[in-house]
């Protein structure tokens, strides 16, 4: 994370070097307008004989002023435009990285803590960056200045106005622990409670369909409670921290007419100077007051980086090294597969010959899913247990992997677009084949009742289409993209009888030379493969055709006895076809 932060800097070093000179600029013509006033006052005592130095300070102060103003000007659009660059170009880079994380590495991250990467911290960054600047740099310059001008005048009543002053800087020191762990809990109860939104928002059918809303609602006002209870705490620290600065300058004001008055007496300072003086202890006032603020923006900005820097610890996948087309062929031999020290898969033996169909059917949670989230390097694998075309899956290009392949699931992710968008992934196709893979997938039908037809945007995760209306589009996916190697898992699920009948006939032709696997709990979707595994608990039980399986005792025979039997399968005939 730091190397990405020292990289971004760098990209804008030059707008920051504008800013730094614009600040400079900016703060000197501020405070010598002040000092001319005090000279002015002090030249209007005989105003004839020093009217031509009156006149000259006055051109003095309105040209610092009107430089005020424009480098003011530059210098907030710079820093406001430079940060908001930064913070843009910090959200690219955290959601490449997300892009490209090893899904095993991730699944233990919360989608509300995903989400507060890239708004909340990668705010909180551009918001320290920018305190440091506003505030930081600008204090140091204001706080120089200052402190020379007021030297000028008297170093003597400088020291003892600067006492309360470092007295407030050690106040600060002891306060400022206490807000770091402030906000960092501040932190914590907001992700949690963005957590709880996504989640509720994900399930929002299920909790109206359970009557829940008030248990919902419940949970909600009692997380937003503790980020209210969190952030109120670093309020009265942030609170205490401004409280501190005023009653220190009310301090430096007393000391400084005490003494200044004194001073004036014994004619070492003139009446001028003393006004001076006593502007250039209210200018202090902001950058002191600035401090907290500064602090409270650098501790957000340090938990956001802890927060980040933890979430780049998370591996990337690592790209292999062959980038030739793949045609077809897998091995897979003695494979195992452990995640969070269970054993998934064990010994698994099978070979999948280009234009071949591989069916693979078995218990709930006996690895069937693995199996293809390997195949597509989702899940690290050992070396020498995966080949495709002879080549070690390891030594396979990522990208040239992936996109060899088609990989069709139960529950496959609809983008808040059109039907057509969702068919096609924002790739181009032309609208032909689109038309041609929705009639092979039996969507057409559905398309046309529908009143904006393949332009009919599904909302979120696809939430206006049916089940059997999802599986469809993705299927559709499969038909258009035309890729080598073919996964369906469990992808005809929520589809009538009838409906699959026909989409598993137009699959027929269609996976002609394709290398084909289809991954289901169901004997109608796996009986017309080539050859059939059965797994019970990450091994394989059984292998071999339809018929082969069915005339031998065990797992498979038991779901096609269970299958056939049931009634509704009775009535559609599909039991006679087994």
């Amino acid at each position: 994370m730091k190397k990405v932060l020292i990289k971004l800097l760098k990209k804008y070093k030059i707008q920051y070097l504008w800013v730094i000179v614009t600040l400079l600029i900016f703060q000197i013509t501020r405070f010598i307008p002040v000092q001319k006033v005090g000279s002015i006052i002090d030249l209007l005592s005989d105003a004839t004989n020093n009217k031509g130095l009156i006149i000259r300070n006055f051109i003095v102060f309105f040209a610092c002023v009107i430089i005020h103003c424009i480098s003011r000007s530059l210098y907030k659009y710079i820093v406001k435009a430079t940060t908001y660059r930064f913070e843009k170009d910090l959200r690219n880079e955290i959601f490449s990285k997300f892009l490209n994380l090893k899904l095993e590495d991730m699944q233990n991250t919360k989608n509300g803590e995903l989400m507060s990467y890239i708004t909340k911290y990668v705010n909180d960054i551009r918001g320290g960056i920018y305190g440091i600047i506003a505030y930081g740099i600008r204090t140091i310059f204001a706080f120089g200045v200052l402190f020379i001008l007021m030297l000028n005048v008297n170093w003597k009543l400088t020291l003892i106005v600067i006492i309360p002053m470092v007295i407030e800087g050690i106040i600060v020191n002891k306060l400022k622990e206490q807000i770091k762990n402030s906000e960092k809990h501040a932190q914590e109860e907001y992700t949690k409670m963005s957590e709880f939104v996504q989640e509720s928002t994900d399930s929002i059918r299920t909790t109206k369909a359970f009557n829940e809303e008030e248990y919902q609602i419940s949970l909600f006002k009692t997380k937003s409670e503790k980020v209210k209870n969190n952030y109120t705490k670093l309020g009265i620290y942030s609170s205490l921290l401004s409280a501190s600065m005023g009653a220190c300058f009310g301090i430096c004001y007393a000391i400084s007419f005490i003494f200044g008055t004194k001073l004036i007496i014994m004619e070492l300072i003139t009446v001028g100077e003393f006004i001076a003086f006593n502007s250039y202890i209210r200018d202090m006032y902001w950058p002191l007051k600035w401090i907290p603020q500064l602090i409270t923006r650098i501790k957000k900005m340090q938990v956001a980086f802890n927060k980040l820097n933890s979430f780049y610890e998370i591996n990337e996948e690592i790209l292999g090294e062959s980038k030739e087309q793949l045609v077809g062929d897998i091995v897979i031999n003695n494979l195992d597969f452990s995640y969070d020290n269970t054993n998934v898969l064990k010994n698994i033996n099978v070979t999948i010959k280009s234009g071949e169909t591989l069916g693979i059917i078995g218990t709930i949670g006996s690895g069937k899913s693995t199996i293809a989230n390997l195949l597509l390097k989702l899940y690290e694998v050992n070396d020498g247990q995966i080949f495709i075309d002879g080549k070690d899956i390891n030594k396979i290009d990522i990208e040239q992997l992936r996109d060899s392949f088609c990989y069709i699931t139960q529950e496959s992710f609809l983008f808040s677009k059109s039907i057509r968008e969702n068919i096609k992934l924002f790739r181009e196709f032309s609208n032909d084949d689109i038309m041609k893979s929705s009639s092979k997938s039996a969507l057409t039908e559905d398309i046309k009742n529908m009143e904006n037809g393949i332009e009919t945007i599904v909302g979120e995760k696809g939430i206006t289409l049916s089940g059997g209306q999802k599986q469809r589009v993705a299927i559709a996916r499969a038909f258009l993209f035309n890729k080598n190697f073919i996964i369906f898992d469990d992808t005809f699920s929520a589809l009538d009888n009838r409906t699959e009948k026909l989409i598993l006939e137009n699959l027929k032709g269609f996976l002609e030379n394709k290398t084909c696997i289809i991954i289901s709990n169901r004997i109608s979707d796996v009986k017309q493969a080539d050859k059939i595994i059965v797994l019970d608990k990450g091994e394989i039980v059984q292998k071999g055709t339809h018929n082969e399986l069915l005339s031998q005792e065990g797992l498979y025979r038991n779901f096609y006895n269970e299958q056939s039997s049931n009634e509704f399968l009775k009535e559609m005939n599909i039991g006679e076809e087994f």
